[in-house]
């Protein structure tokens, strides 16, 4: 029996929320944590979780033609940044991590560039995807911030910054990327416009 569009749409949302959920439990325990347990791996295994289960909201709603929608692709993304922005702004107060901190501060700047763009797209009626680039910038943070939350972090806190300041070139690089491939969308579009009003 097929089960209805909805059902679909319902049960990845389930998953983002539980996401957002699980990743504030996580941060929750850091923040509560002792200072002789601030790097601990229980807790970086549990914050890999959570990332894993990033993607599987987007593979639930696909099993359906009809499953994906504006408002998920939405809610998804927004999620992602959400739990980013905490999960590196609580690092920073925890661990007085300064990186973090400007890794936070680098991020804001780019995403409200980038989401004002992306509308630019949705109002035009184009393609809002994420890059290729930008999958690869979100992959690197969550393994940095991984990392943070374990012993590893503190025996080798240059190891850290270094994937810090890596994150954060992938954060403009991606950004650029997307300004920059959203232009040619937008100009083409109207190019083609602009032409078919010729004929």
């Amino acid at each position: 029996m097929k089960l209805p569009v909805e059902f679909y749409r319902e049960a990845a949302d389930t998953v983002t929320y539980g996401r957002i959920m699980a990743t504030g439990a996580v941060l929750g325990s850091l923040v509560t944590a002792p200072k002789n347990d601030q790097h601990s791996w229980g807790r970086s295994m549990a914050y890999s979780v959570t990332g894993m289960a990033d993607g599987l909201d987007g593979r639930i709603v696909r099993l359906h033609p009809n499953g994906p929608t504006a408002h998920g692709a939405t809610l998804d993304e927004q999620s992602d940044k959400v739990a980013s922005y905490a999960t590196e702004a609580t690092l920073a107060i925890k661990h007085q991590d300064p990186f973090a901190a400007v890794s936070v501060a680098v991020d804001l700047v780019r995403d409200s560039f980038v989401h004002r763009k992306r509308n630019q797209l949705r109002a035009a009626g184009l393609d809002a995807k994420s890059r290729p680039l930008g999958k690869t910038k979100t992959f690197w943070k969550f393994a940095t911030n991984s990392l943070a939350f374990s012993p590893l972090a503190e025996k080798h806190p240059n190891l850290i910054r270094g994937m810090r300041i890596g994150g954060m070139l992938l954060s403009v690089v991606s950004g650029f990327d997307i300004m920059r491939s959203a232009n040619c969308a937008i100009s083409q579009q109207d190019f083609l416009v602009q032409k078919s009003k010729t004929k």
